[in-house]
């Protein structure tokens, strides 16, 4: 199915980023700051929060695109209120429509990435998750050119993102940029997730450090050994081992920059951990 209409990003209205336009492309300039594009650039792994929180570690990786060479975005975020068992969702409208204006979406990778068997077109899904959406406003400052394709994942079984994979791995040409959007773990009551009470800080940060040990290695099989055996609520978990499993020949992985949110005020109480890196081709 393919809908003409235009989603319109609810996150501005909800105070994740600014609703005007001019102040938001401000924003975007500080938090940017200057850029250093890299034209091997291949994806990138960013935060989800609003830019108060997370938006400084989101650009020490946005900055690194290079408008010359990317015309076409891959974004793959975890569903925050749907239930999708070994399903994704492809975002099957002509645009997403934010301050900055309409970001267009990429038909024939959207349709091509219909024909997976996991593969579901559902509105509702995209509607108000916030996942992609948050993650947009850097495309369209940086890329203007760029076309976008969000994918909303669920949890997959091995088997499912092996087979998903091979249907994104032709996708990644040099002119395309494979976004994870993810936060790690998330620490707390609120998150239901309070493994350790002491030490909270070192203790947060040696489950992100070990999970991002196998993402600097591009161990998809390990990565996914490591999220069914530790108790960890990094919640675009299954999105990295599809980003792992669908990257073809040898690239080098920079971890960027680390942020905790109870960094801010010293309550350990509840954090949200929040890591940007960048994957480029090479060795």
């Amino acid at each position: 199915m393919n809908n003409s209409g235009i989603l319109r990003s609810i996150l501005p209205q909800l105070g994740w980023y600014p609703d005007d336009a001019a102040e938001l492309k401000e924003t975007l300039q500080g938090l940017l700051g200057p850029q250093r594009p890299d034209p091997k650039m291949t994806g990138i792994i960013a935060p989800h929060a609003g830019y108060a929180y997370c938006g400084a570690t989101a650009a020490a990786a946005f900055r690194l695109l290079d408008p010359h060479t990317i015309r076409h975005v891959i974004a793959i975020g975890p569903s925050h209120h749907y239930h999708l068992a070994n399903q994704v969702s492809l975002l099957d409208y002509t645009a997403l429509r934010t301050p900055l204006g309409d970001l267009m979406i990429n038909q024939d990778y959207t349709q091509a990435l219909l024909t997976a068997p996991s593969a579901i077109s559902a509105p509702e899904v995209h509607a108000n998750e916030h996942s992609n959406q948050i993650l947009a406003p850097f495309i369209q400052y940086l890329l203007p050119e760029a076309t976008f394709t969000s994918m909303i994942i669920g949890q997959l079984d091995t088997g499912d993102s092996i087979a998903l994979a091979k249907h994104i791995r032709p996708l990644l040409q040099p002119d395309t940029l494979l976004l994870i959007s993810s936060d790690f773990t998330h620490y707390g009551p609120r998150f239901d997730y309070t493994p350790f009470h002491d030490n909270i800080p070192d203790q947060i940060k040696a489950i992100d450090m070990a999970a991002l040990a196998y993402i600097y290695h591009l161990d998809a099989d390990g990565f996914r050994h490591f999220i069914e055996t530790t108790p960890t609520t990094i919640c675009g978990r299954f999105a990295i081992e599809l980003m792992l499993r669908a990257l073809d020949g040898p690239h080098r992985v920079q971890d960027l920059d680390y942020h905790r949110s109870a960094e801010d005020n010293d309550d350990w109480t509840h954090s949200v951990s929040y890591l940007s890196m960048a994957i480029s081709k090479g060795p």
